[in-house]
């Protein structure tokens, strides 16, 4: 199953019981949940600069952790044949 599918099948029921309930209880969660969806803010429209930043960080490190990996397994490949 798409993970998109997965996703459409959980969260769309949970809005669904969700958002019609929140204004007659006082479930605080549910009351944020219909302000942040009517107001259109669930999803930002960009990260924030400091998280894009820590991302390209974190990106660069694994960049350099794969290259190291694939020196490391570069001479076991061409010994047999994989290389090809």
């Amino acid at each position: 199953m798409n993970p998109d599918q997965v996703i459409g099948l959980v969260l769309v029921p949970a809005c669904g019981t969700i958002i019609p309930l929140a204004p007659a209880s006082d479930i605080s969660v549910a009351k944020a949940l219909v302000r942040r969806v009517g107001a259109g803010t669930a999803v930002p429209a960009e990260p924030p600069p400091a998280e894009i930043e820590e991302l390209r960080q974190r990106v660069g490190e694994l960049e350099g952790r794969l290259d190291f990996g694939e020196r490391l397994l570069a001479p076991a490949r061409q010994r047999h044949g994989a290389g090809e």
